[in-house]
């Protein structure tokens, strides 16, 4: 059993060290995007968006392939490419990227030879440098350096060495060259330029480390023996490989020599340093300024352990140390400020990031859910976890042990222990369901079995309270170490309890509203929604003196209770409804540890602010019962590990960041495809984006400018003022195929706390339909059919104009036949008749004469019938009347009739039609109808004359004989409509027939 025991101890102090902070580790690869095999340099532009040059290894001279190289921008969670422009030769590898003051980057690339460009890095446009190498001479450059705000480059021709100042408008001011006879050597990016105010270093691997003046004057060389070639083989050559700069001084690192050194401006000489915390067997060593002055000294070892160390004070001191490489490998380093965090690019594919921790919050027992927190002395804090038992925080020494309790010889490891009290020479706390008694001196462990304890208080000397979940409300006297029940509360879960002054009522917070149990009547009162409480989910319930009890609920609503009066006051609501775990007060401020980071709250103002894991904290979610304040200190419990801090000093940095649109994704009418769009110039300006109707596919990538591998902002969209979408961490939107329309695209980013940050993505989408399928197309579908709708109608119209015209034509013509063959038989037959008349009588023929007398008079009726003489003699009426004369004479018919006087409401032409109708009208009755009377009216009325003609013969079916072209009707109907009257003939077979026409005779003409 010790030897059990004294393993736990050692396991235990393994993984439980004292930790004072958490690096935060980030690994991003081809999964995400990135497309470099090899990262060889970094570098942020001014917005704080990182970029990355390298190599890819399908983009190699050996290797056959139409792949372009490219450098690659990254916005904290993924990838943009930029191809690079092409040059003579493929580009096949990016050695340096380095920003110039006005924002835009010098690239040193490498195709056959080496080549520099100048990129924008708003615009994504590239410019090539000329260098004024020569190129049937030994040419190459060195990288970029600054002195003084001064771009410095190298240039070699031959054995000559160029020191030249870049220009703004990218061109070359050679300060001075100097000699290299004696070695054979070629510039490159590993090619060291250390300026000092009276002389500068030039180290290379390929000649001596060579200090020179500003006028070109070689002051010394060492050691110039090792790069002679006939130089011994026991001698290396000496460069410096590394150069650290720290405290004023410059600390290079000498290949071929594995000390420190330090460069003496004096002497001008470069010394050896004896560090003991310098370690010098790393297989790959690298070294990194920031702006700032920080630096990190960079060491991987054989297994592939990466080691971060900083000078100081004539020390290096680690920062961090784990094992994740595969083995030794190049790294490239980045960093806007150490002191936050490090960019780290390798040579299998990764982009790694650590942040480290900040010096405002410590943490401790990180991966551990911390339960309980007690005070053991002054400098001692017992920290209770969920399951792996209970820790010592030395405050004192800032270290952590464990807190090894026993009970019957074996080890105990107290689980969810959920409060720790204070009696004396004991400790009252649980274990699961197990009220335990804790020796302090012997830290021995005598353990009371009852039920799953939820929530512990102490009620007095002799007693303890705890809550159960849907059982009931217990306490165990500590006295006769018994487990008792106060009330029955099986249909409540108690998170916490609360004991008021006087010892006289418990407060509860459950699933239900607040209990509250009076200890002297034994009674329950619950109390919820109808008693003010508008979330009866209460997590927490504590006592603090300027506000009584507060009730923290699970929405995150925190009520004030009067015990007095039973009233509520709600005092905070939480934007972000996350749940409140427990409250400490200092500074008029309430500090809130809720399920989503720490707020400090102040009442008074309405003040508030949101802290999180980037301001140092362990983990955003705080745990119930584990939250307390010594001194100036607030310690407070998470699902992952302590963090302590002062109130006081614990500042927010102001977010300064803007949301930024990256990228546009569409179709390009011009290379015919999809194309990006990463020219932030052209897309700051944007307004609107078309969609073609064939291609209606959409990206779009933003970001926040000075990102971050690790901050919790959220974004989010609406289209049309419509409700928002969440995207969570996702940086960009893609619409597949957006629907036919104009939308009003709105994109919001937002901080842990909700807050909006920066202004709002304003981008207006217009995406086009079919041509067949938009409103105009429609209208002017509707317009063409309207339009051959009118041309159709007239043609029709014409026609019927044409036909109408040809009508009248014709029963013009008729009329005129008729007029002529009348004239003729009257003029010519009449007379030949009424001369052979004479003739006969003349000679007593009376035989001949009565035959020629029945031949004129047939004659003359043949002639009145083709032309109705008696129209202008007698006028229309007497005209009708005597044809109904004539017929009620010549036939067996019976006629009766009612004719108005209507002389004077027509022309001759009008009448002519009118007595034509009248007269084929009783023609066909008396041809067809086989009647025996017919009645004929003629009414004149305000503005028409109605002819009525109605017989009681055998009738015809109307429609058939329509359907059959009757030319009797046909004509009928002619003549009426030449008129502009109305007709309307009744008739069925075996009821006769009547005839209706309506003829107006009130018209313009008239």
């Amino acid at each position: 059993m010790k030897f059990r025991l004294f393993l736990l101890i050692l396991f235990l102090g393994s993984i439980c060290l004292g930790q004072s902070g958490k690096t935060i580790h980030k690994v991003f690869t081809k999964s995400d995007g990135l497309e470099l095999d090899r990262i060889q340099t970094m570098a942020f532009d001014n917005d704080g968006f990182l970029w990355l040059g390298g190599e890819n290894l399908d983009i190699r001279t050996i290797i056959l392939s139409e792949k372009k190289l490219a450098i690659q921008r990254f916005d904290g969670s993924g990838f943009h490419s930029v191809p690079l422009p092409e040059l003579e030769q493929p580009i096949t590898r990016v050695e340096m990227l380095y920003k110039r003051k006005d924002g835009k980057f010098y690239l040193l690339v490498h195709s056959q030879d080496a080549a520099l460009l100048l990129f924008d890095p708003v615009t994504t446009t590239f410019e090539i440098i000329d260098l004024n190498l020569d190129p049937g001479l030994s040419s190459s450059n060195s990288g970029i350096f600054n002195y003084k705000n001064s771009d410095y480059i190298l240039t070699q021709r031959d054995k000559n060495i160029f020191v030249n100042i870049l220009q703004a408008d990218a061109g070359l001011k050679q300060l001075f060259s100097f000699e290299m006879p004696e070695v054979k050597f070629l510039l490159d990016s590993s090619t060291l330029f250390i300026p000092f105010e009276d002389f500068c270093i030039i180290s290379d691997d390929n000649f001596p480390i060579t200090m020179i003046d500003w006028e070109g004057k070689i002051l010394k060389q060492y050691p110039a023996e090792a790069f002679l070639r006939e130089r011994g083989a026991q001698i290396p050559k000496l460069w410096i490989d590394e150069l650290l700069e720290a405290d004023g001084n410059f600390y290079p690192l000498m290949h071929g020599n594995p000390g420190l050194h330090i460069i003496d401006t004096i002497n001008r000489s470069i010394e050896l340093l004896e560090i003991e915390s310098f370690k010098a067997d790393y297989k790959i060593v690298d070294t990194f300024n920031d702006r700032k002055g920080n630096n990190v000294l960079l060491g991987i070892e054989e297994d592939g352990t990466l080691s971060l160390q900083e000078w100081r004070v004539q020390g290096f001191q680690k920062l961090y140390e784990k094992n994740f490489l595969d083995g030794p490998t190049a790294v490239s380093v980045m960093s806007g400020n150490l002191k936050d965090e490090l960019w780290l690019g390798t040579n299998e594919h990764e982009l790694h990031y650590f942040r480290f921790p900040g010096d405002q919050v410590q943490n401790y027992l990180l991966n551990n859910s911390i339960r309980a927190l007690f005070r053991l002395d002054s400098e001692q804090v017992i920290i209770a976890t969920e399951g792996d038992g209970w820790f010592v925080l030395n405050t004192g020494t800032n270290s952590i042990t464990p807190y090894l309790l026993s009970e019957e010889g074996g080890p105990l490891l107290p689980a969810s222990s959920r409060n720790i009290i204070d009696a004396g020479d004991f400790l009252w706390s649980n274990s699961g369901g197990n009220i335990i008694k804790v020796n302090k001196l012997t830290l021995n462990t005598q353990a009371y079995r009852h039920y799953p304890v939820i929530c512990l208080e102490q009620l007095n000397d002799s007693t303890l309270v705890y809550g159960t979940s849907g059982y009931r409300l217990m306490a165990f006297d500590t006295f006769s170490e018994q487990h008792y029940a106060l009330a029955n509360t099986d249909s409540l879960f108690i998170y916490d309890l609360e004991v008021s002054a006087d010892q006289k009522t418990i407060i509860g917070g459950t699933d239900k509203g607040m209990m509250k149990f009076d200890l002297e009547s034994r009674l329950v009162k619950l109390f919820g929604e109808a008693e003010g409480l508008a979330d009866p989910f209460i997590l927490m319930v504590d006592h603090l003196p300027d506000f009584g009890y507060l009730l923290g609920t699970r929405s995150g609503q925190l009520f004030s209770f009067d015990i007095d009066t039973g009233e509520f006051e709600l005092i905070y609501s939480d934007e972000l409804n996350a749940g409140i775990a427990t409250v400490l007060f200092a500074d008029n401020t309430l500090w809130l540890n809720t399920f989503n980071g720490i707020v400090a709250y102040n009442p008074a103002t309405g003040g508030r602010t949101r802290y999180s894991t980037r301001n140092g904290l362990s983990d955003n979610e705080a745990n119930r019962y584990s939250a307390m304040e010594e001194d100036t200190l607030f310690f407070v419990g998470t699902i992952n590990g302590l963090n302590v801090f002062d109130p006081s000093a614990l500042k927010l940095e102001k977010n300064a960041s803007e949301l930024l649109l990256l990228n546009v994704r569409k179709y390009n009418a011009d290379s015919g495809n999809i194309k990006s769009n990463l020219n932030r110039e052209e897309l700051g300006s944007l307004e609107s984006v078309v969609l073609p109707a064939e291609y209606k596919e959409l990206q779009l990538d933003f970001a926040l400018t000075n990102p971050s591998a690790v901050d919790l902002y959220r974004f989010r969209y609406r289209m049309n003022d419509s409700e928002w979408t969440d995207l969570e961490q996702q940086k960009s939107i893609s619409f597949p195929n957006l629907a036919p329309g104009n939308y009003d695209l709105e994109i919001e980013a937002l901080d842990f706390s909700g807050n909006k940050i920066g202004n709002s993505l304003i981008l207006k989408i217009i995406s086009r339909d079919f041509f067949y399928k938009t409103w105009w197309f429609y209208l002017l579908v509707f317009l063409i059919t309207v339009l051959l709708f009118l041309y159709l109608l007239k043609q029709a119209q014409l026609r019927s104009g044409l036909q109408q015209k040809f009508s009248e034509d014709l029963l013009l013509s008729q009329e005129t036949e008729r007029t002529r063959i009348a004239r003729e038989l009257h003029d010519s037959v009449g007379q030949q008749l009424t001369l052979i008349k004479k003739k006969a009588q003349n000679v007593e023929q009376a035989e001949i004469s009565s035959l020629t007398h029945n031949a004129l008079e047939e004659v003359r009726s043949i002639s009145r019938g083709l032309h109705p003489a008696v129209l202008k003699q007698l006028g229309l009426t007497a005209s009708i009347e005597q044809l109904v004369y004539d017929l009620d004479s010549e036939t067996d018919l019976f006629l009766s009739s009612e004719i108005d006087d209507i002389d004077d409401l027509y022309n001759e032409h009008e009448s002519l039609n009118i007595y034509r109708f009248v007269q084929e009208s009783l023609q066909n009755i008396m041809k067809h109808s086989e009647a025996k009377t017919v009645m004929i009216y003629v009414k004149k009325r305000s503005e028409t004359v109605v002819l009525n003609i109605a017989d009681n013969g055998k009738g015809f079916n109307v429609a058939e004989k329509e359907k059959q072209h009757s030319i009797g009707l046909k004509t009928l109907s002619e003549r009426i409509r030449i008129l502009g009257g109305a007709l309307s003939i009744k008739s069925s077979v075996g009821s006769g027939t009547r005839i209706i026409a309506e003829i107006p005779w009130k018209r313009k003409n008239k």
